[in-house]
C-alpha cells in the first residue's frame, strides 16, 4: 500500500523551513553582533543561539524528505530525468550564481574559485578564509546539490522495497564515520562540511518518505512516537552540551540525534490526518513566510551581517556605554529585517520568475497500461466458480482474520 502524497501542500512544512532558518539566522547574527560590541551580556545572549546552527541539519532532513517523495512518485515517469533536474535547475542556480557573479566582482576570486562554481566548495580546508568572506557558508548548498545529482540514482535503481532499508544502511554508515573521524582527531570544521559525515539527516529524512509510501503502518507507529522522539532529543541536545566531552565529540553526536529529532518533527509537520498541535505552531504566519522565503534568507543573509559588522566595529567604541543595549537592540532588528527584505527583493526579482518556468518541467506519472474491464463477481465469468470460489473465500477469510 502506498500513501501517494505528490502535489499535496502542506503549510507547517513551511514552518519548519522557517525555523531552521530561523536558528541560523540567530546564529549567525547575534555572535556576529557579540564581537562587534564586545559586552558580557553580548556574548551570553549568543551563547544561546549555538544550537541555532542545527538549523542546517534541520533543512537536511527536509530536504531528504521532500525530494526523495518527489522522487519516488515520479521515478516510473518518461520525464523522471528531465522533469526533476530541470525545477531543480530552476530553484537553485539563478540566484546562486547572480549572488557569486556579485560577490566575485565585488572581490575577485582566489586560485580555486570553480570549487563554488561547480558546488564542490565544501570540500575546501580553507573555507572559512576564503578570499571572500561572504561565501563561506555556501558549503551547505554544496552538500545539497551533490545531494541532488546522486539520489535521483539511487531511487531509479533501487527496487522500491529496498530504498528504506538503502537510507537506514547510508545514515547508519555517515554517523559512523564521523564518529571515526572525530576518534582519529578530526576538527568541526571537517566533521560539519565532508559530504560522507553529513548524509544522515538526508538519509532519515528520505527513509521517511518511502514509509509514508511504502510502509504506512511503520510511518503511523513512527507518528505515534514522534512527539517522545522530539522530547528525548531535545533532552540529548541539552544533555550534550552539559557533559565534559571535547566539542568535536559532542558535535559529531549531537548532528544525529538533531536528525533523528528533525524527522520526528517533520513527521508531525507532514501529518496527514491533520496538525496536531506542534503542526499548528509551525503552521502560523510568520514562520510560514520565513519558509518561503528560506533560499534567499540563508543565501543572502551574510551581506548584511559581515557589512553590518565592519560597520558596528568603528562605530562602537564612539558609543556611551548607555547607548550599547539600545544599539545592540537596533542592530538585531537590522540585521533580522534587512535580511528579510533582500529574500523578499531576490524572490520578487529572480526566485518567482524563474520559478513560473516550472510549468515547461511538469511532473507526470508513469502511463499503466490499460487493464481489460472484468466482471465484479467472478460467478458471472463462465466456469469461474469452481476455480475461483475457493480463493475469493480464502481471501475473506484472511481479511477477516
Amino acid at each position: 500500500m502506498r500513501q501517494d502524497v505528490r502535489g499535496q501542500h502542506v503549510p507547517a512544512l513551511d514552518g519548519v523551513r522557517g525555523l531552521a532558518i530561523l536558528g541560523v539566522l540567530a546564529s549567525h547574527i547575534l555572535p556576529a553582533l557579540a564581537d562587534a560590541f564586545r559586552t558580557p551580556w553580548a556574548w551570553d545572549t549568543a551563547a544561546w543561539t549555538h544550537a541555532g546552527a542545527s538549523g542546517v541539519d534541520l533543512f537536511f532532513v527536509l530536504s531528504g524528505f521532500l525530494i526523495t517523495g518527489i522522487l519516488l512518485d515520479t521515478r516510473d515517469s518518461p520525464d523522471y530525468w528531465r522533469s526533476f533536474f530541470g525545477r531543480r535547475a530552476l530553484r537553485i542556480f539563478p540566484l546562486y550564481y547572480a549572488f557569486l557573479a556579485i560577490m566575485y566582482w565585488r572581490n575577485p576570486p582566489d586560485g580555486r574559485w570553480w570549487t563554488f562554481w561547480l558546488h564542490l566548495s565544501n570540500w575546501r580546508r580553507d573555507l572559512g578564509v576564503s578570499s571572500n568572506v561572504l561565501t563561506w557558508h555556501l558549503w551547505s548548498l554544496a552538500i545539497e546539490e551533490q545531494f541532488y545529482f546522486l539520489w535521483p540514482v539511487l531511487i531509479r535503481l533501487l527496487p522500491r522495497r529496498r530504498v528504506g532499508l538503502a537510507c537506514l544502511a547510508i545514515a547508519a554508515v555517515s554517523a559512523a564515520a564521523r564518529g571515526a573521524a572525530c576518534f582519529q582527531g578530526a576538527g568541526v570544521e571537517t566533521l560539519h562540511r565532508m559530504t560522507p559525515l553529513a548524509l544522515d539527516g538526508l538519509a532519515l529524512g528520505g527513509f521517511l518518505a518511502w514509509s509514508l509510501r511504502e510502509a504506512p503502518g511503520l510511518a503511523a507507529r513512527l507518528r505515534q512516537l514522534a512527539p517522545a522522539i522530539l522530547a528525548l532529543a531535545m533532552l540529548a541536545m541539552w544533555g550534550l552540551g552539559r557533559l565534559p566531552l571535547p566539542f568535536p565529540a559532542a558535535f559529531a553526536a549531537g548532528r544525529l540525534v538533531v536528525s533523528i529529532g528533525g524527522g520526528a518533527l517533520v513527521l508531525l509537520a507532514a501529518a496527514a490526518d491533520g496538525p496536531g498541535r506542534i503542526g499548528r505552531v509551525l503552521s502560523t504566519r510568520p514562520l510560514r513566510w520565513m519558509g518561503r522565503y528560506c533560499y534567499g534568507l540563508y543565501l543572502l543573509h551574510p551581506i548584511v551581517v559581515v557589512k553590518g559588522t565592519i560597520f558596528l566595529r568603528g562605530l562602537v567604541p564612539r558609543l556611551p556605554a548607555a547607548w550599547l543595549f539600545p544599539a545592540w537592540s537596533l542592530s538585531v532588528a537590522v540585521g533580522f529585517f534587512g535580511s528579510c527584505l533582500l529574500a523578499a527583493v531576490s524572490w520578487r526579482l529572480i526566485e518567482a520568475p524563474c520559478l513560473a518556468a516550472r510549468r515547461f518541467f511538469p511532473y507526470r506519472p508513469a502511463a499503466r497500461p490499460a487493464v481489460p474491464p472484468q466482471p465484479h463477481f467472478p460467478s458471472a465469468r463462465p466456469g469461474a466458480q469452481s476455480a475461483e470460489a475457493p480463493s475469493a473465500a480464502a481471501a475473506r477469510a484472511e481479511s477477516v482474520g
